[in-house]
């Protein structure tokens, strides 16, 4: 049908759409049609990602990859920043871990991992990009390609201490021992870089944080490394599409934690509403995280600590 309707069009054709939160199913090749009409493809990112933000409690798991894959072949474009770019691409990533098998299928047999893999990253969204590969189903091969990346990462940074014990510890959640002793010998080799990651407050020991939003995996993940920081105890609030609860049960997990940290890219606004709504209530305090990662997740809560030390 977009072939009919000309550039300007077709882009506002599908915009209404997006706004009114219908979602084509074959929203990535109409897309990709609009933009290559249309002279304001921009136009479209708004839109896409208007709905991925606000329309989160209306769109299924496979709508929300449709959407994040849309705004990552809009952004993969010569015209758009860099930084949009690396953006849609942990994005993309993020929704494939949620989504599963076919998701990861996809991406490899278009071409689109290998697109954002080999794309020159900055090491700190590279450490992102990895983090999601290790959800990917093992006989992908990925999670393996991942931890092997992971050490090449930490190698090709000798001096960047505080990405080498982002990457140990992502590596001893994931269960590579062996590699993440490794990144601890290299650490210990430039333990005098200025550039060290401070650990965790020990007067933090004892007290709990909630993690809400994000899915299974990622979250346990952040728990184990929060864990073997000093934390001694992470509580989890699913986001509404994953588990529905009540004012009370969140109430209930979220009695005497010291901090929530909401992961909005991946939280359902009415479970948003309901976390806020009971941390004003109990006067804990509440952080938004917009990069669904374990090192993201980790600085928020690391600068919220250094800031009350001060």
């Amino acid at each position: 049908m977009l072939q009919d309707l000309g550039g300007e069009i077709a882009v506002r054709w599908l915009a209404d759409r997006l706004e009114s939160g219908v979602v084509p199913a074959d929203l990535v090749a109409m897309v990709e049609l609009a933009a290559a009409e249309g002279a304001e493809p921009a136009t479209l990112s708004v839109h896409l990602r208007a709905l991925r933000e606000r329309r989160f409690d209306v769109l299924g798991p496979a709508e929300r990859w449709q959407v994040a894959r849309a705004i990552w072949r809009l952004a993969d474009a010569p015209w758009q920043p860099e930084r949009m770019r690396q953006e849609a691409a942990i994005d993309m990533l993020a929704e494939a871990a949620a989504i599963g098998q076919h998701a990861w299928r996809d991406l490899l047999s278009s071409g689109e991992l290998d697109r954002v893999m080999d794309a020159e990253l900055p090491p700190v969204v590279r450490l992102a990009a990895l983090e999601h590969l290790l959800d990917a189903p093992a006989d992908s091969g990925l999670p393996r390609r991942a931890t092997a990346e992971l050490e090449a990462l930490g190698h090709a940074n000798p001096s960047d201490a505080g990405l080498i014990r982002a990457i140990e510890r992502l590596l001893h959640t994931a269960g590579e021992r062996e590699g993440a002793y490794r990144m601890e010998a290299l650490h210990r080799a430039t333990r005098r870089s200025p550039l060290r990651q401070p650990a965790l407050p020990s007067r933090f020991a004892g007290l709990s944080i909630a993690i809400a939003g994000g899915h299974p995996a990622l979250r346990a993940r952040i728990r184990a490394d929060l864990v073997r920081s000093g934390v001694a105890d992470v509580r989890d609030v699913p986001s509404a599409q994953e588990a529905s609860r009540s004012g009370r049960d969140i109430a209930d997990t979220l009695r005497s934690t010291a901090l929530v940290v909401m992961l909005v890219g991946q939280m359902a606004h009415s479970t948003s509403d309901q976390v806020r709504a009971v941390a004003t209530r109990e006067g804990i305090p509440v952080v938004k995280v917009d990069s669904s990662s374990v090192l993201a997740v980790r600085r928020v809560i690391e600068a919220v600590l250094q800031s009350t030390d001060g």
